[in-house]
């Protein structure tokens, strides 16, 4: 296209040479001025030439830098594929703390289990000892019972005996008593032989024989009752003493039954003390291993996290700073492609006016229209300044939602006038338009102060991070337009953010206001910025005009 373009240049400009040559030797005013104007529009032809030139160096330059981005885009996705990789091992790693903290908890469980069961088992151990001196000081109690009952036994035959020496005393006393009574009786016998008297005897016989027997009765008597008293008081004592002592052989087996059986319990509880202690020992030290490994684990997962952050952290600087140049670059290529295809329409409007002076010149040569070409010449010639461009026209209504879309502007064009490309009547006005139901609003479009300018953002009801969000600023329908990448920043809701352009140290701006790579926001008649989110979506537009 560029070739096409600079032979039309060069065809152009041989003919005008071949033109000037034709109207050497004219001595005209029309031919004398056509042939300054030639001379003009070659000087500026030579001019454009040079800024084309210039501008196709500008755009090989671009073209580069826009490869070693597209490289540097490369890399930060290559870096973003490296964070995914340290973020899956840190998943990782998270879930392997999560199971180890699982792993740990259950150990302290089953500890905790371990020592309530040890717990109770020494209450048991306890209670059981406990109980067995209980049992102890029973059986002591019980030895000093039969101790006392052997002494009462012994006693009880002391007192047998005692009864049985007097038993036996008294039965020599009343053999001895029956011998003096023999005595007596033989005495008696002798006296009755010595007694003529038959009634006498007979009545000391009887006498006598009545009293032997009432003695004999009377010692029976007593005699049998001493005998049934001793023999009842020791059936009765031995019975007693029976009984005691079987219910105490009783109790002593039943105690030495529940001592063996409590000795052997103590053994087994013992035993498995044992056990419980060398099982719990293990589990400590099984627990202190868990303990260790879980904090070299936490130590370096803080380690791998903070590496990670600080890569995280770099990387995201590099790709705000990329993003940055980028943006810089994308609206520096933009810029440049604005004012190419300015040159191109004011080269189109050179060759035409190129095409109409040639027919003009021609139109000159036919000599009895000579007066008639003349006027005409003059009276439709106009000076290079006043060209016939295109420009877009552009609508002064509004609209609670406006929304212009590209292709509905480029479409609406119409002949406009522009000799010195500047008004000389302007009126100014601001034109704001906010998608849905009034989430984001842009504040000021452009606020001069102190060579500074700013663009106000404010969020009505939304926390949003302004990550990737995108503002471009669109001057004079293509003539400059200026792209602004948000870096990683957090808009609070009910809260406002300024994007400064200019000097920053002639200003007090706030701690949450934004820095952007730019001197100027640029000026124009048209100046339409709007605010897209990372999926391109139109979330608020602001349009400044001047008429």
């Amino acid at each position: 296209m560029s070739q096409e373009v600079w032979r039309n240049k060069t065809e152009s400009i041989s003919s005008l040479d071949r033109l000037a040559r034709n109207t050497l030797t004219m001595d005209l005013p029309e031919a004398r001025s056509c042939r300054e104007a030639r001379e003009q529009s070659r000087k500026e032809m030579h001019v454009l030439n040079e800024k084309l030139a210039s501008q196709l160096e500008k755009m090989r330059i671009l073209s580069e830098q826009n490869k070693k981005l597209m490289n540097d885009n490369g890399s930060i996705n290559r870096l973003s594929k490296e964070t995914e990789k340290i973020r899956s091992i840190i998943n990782q790693l998270n879930q392997n703390n999560q199971r180890l903290a699982k792993q740990l908890d259950d150990a302290l469980k089953e500890s905790s289990i371990k020592d309530a069961d040890k717990l109770q088992l020494e209450r048991h151990i306890k209670q059981a000892e406990e109980e067995a001196h209980r049992w102890r000081t029973t059986a002591e109690q019980q030895k000093q019972a039969n101790s006392q009952l052997h002494k009462n036994l012994d006693e009880e035959t002391a007192s047998r005996m005692t009864c049985q020496s007097e038993m036996q005393t008294l039965k020599e006393e009343m053999e001895f008593y029956r011998r003096v009574h023999q005595q007596e009786i033989e005495e008696l016998r002798s006296i009755n032989n010595t007694v003529n008297d038959d009634q006498d005897v007979e009545h000391w016989r009887q006498l006598m024989q009545k009293t032997i027997r009432d003695i004999k009765l009377e010692y029976d008597n007593r005699l049998d009752r001493i005998r049934e008293e001793m023999e009842q008081s020791y059936i009765l004592r031995l019975d007693e003493l029976n009984r005691q002592d079987s219910s105490q052989r009783t109790e002593f087996n039943r105690l030495q039954e529940e001592n063996s059986k409590l000795k052997s319990a103590l053994e087994g509880t013992r035993g498995r003390d044992d056990q419980l202690r060398a099982r719990c020992d293990q589990l400590e030290r099984s627990l202190n291993d868990s303990v260790e490994e879980s904090r070299n684990l936490r130590n370096q997962l803080n380690k791998l996290l903070a590496e990670s952050e600080h890569d995280k952290q770099s990387a995201e600087e590099a790709l705000t700073r990329l993003h940055k140049e980028l943006s810089s670059l994308t609206d520096a290529k933009l810029n440049l492609e604005a004012e190419i295809a300015a040159y191109s329409r004011l080269l189109d409007a050179q060759d035409s006016l190129i095409s109409n002076t040639k027919s003009h010149s021609h139109e000159k040569q036919n000599p009895h229209q000579s007066h008639h070409s003349n006027r005409s010449g003059s009276g439709n010639y106009r000076p290079r300044n006043e060209l016939n461009v295109h420009v877009p026209s552009y609508s002064t209504a509004t609209s609670p939602h406006h929304k212009q879309p590209h292709n509905n502007v480029s479409g609406r064009w119409t002949e406009r006038e522009e000799p010195s490309g500047q008004s000389t009547r302007s009126h100014h006005f601001v034109e704001r338009s906010i998608e849905g139901s009034s989430t984001y609003v842009l504040q000021l479009c452009m606020y001069s102060y102190a060579c500074s300018e700013f663009i106000g953002l404010i969020s009505v009801f939304l926390e949003e991070s302004l990550f990737g969000w995108c503002l471009i600023r669109n001057i004079d329908q293509g003539r400059q337009i200026i792209r602004y990448t948000f870096p990683n920043h957090t808009l609070s809701p009910h809260s406002s953010v300024k994007i400064w352009a200019g000097k920053p140290t002639t200003r007090n701006s706030n701690t949450n206001d934004i820095e952007a790579p730019y001197s100027t926001w640029g000026t124009g008649s048209y100046i339409q910025t709007s605010l897209y989110n990372p999926d391109g979506l139109e979330k608020a537009t602001h349009i400044q005009k001047l008429q």
